[in-house]
């Protein structure tokens, strides 16, 4: 027994999306993807022949060149600390 694989197993960046067993709807769902989508397309024969679509993101440039101020992001956000009691189910949370 076979199964489907939910990130495509030649790259990782490409996860299920769509899976039909008439090529004809494979078709109709790709032509419907925005054009930052890249797609690829993978046959399947486990009890019956079926497709299965596998898509990723592609716009938005390297990380590199994002302008991201780590410093003030942090002073933003509500820390939490979670101490656990050994030997306890019980934790004290702290904000």
């Amino acid at each position: 027994m076979g199964h489907v694989y939910y990130h495509h197993p030649g790259d990782n960046q490409f996860s299920l999306d769509f899976v039909h067993e008439a090529p004809s709807e494979i078709v109709a769902r790709i032509v419907e993807y925005d054009d930052d989508v890249a797609v690829k397309v993978r046959k399947y024969d486990l009890d019956s022949e079926f497709f299965g679509i596998y898509t990723s993101r592609v716009g938005g440039g390297d990380v590199g060149d994002l302008e991201f101020d780590l410093g003030e992001v942090l002073s933003e956000m509500v820390l939490t600390t979670v101490l656990s009691l050994p030997g306890s189910s019980r934790s004290i949370k702290r904000s």
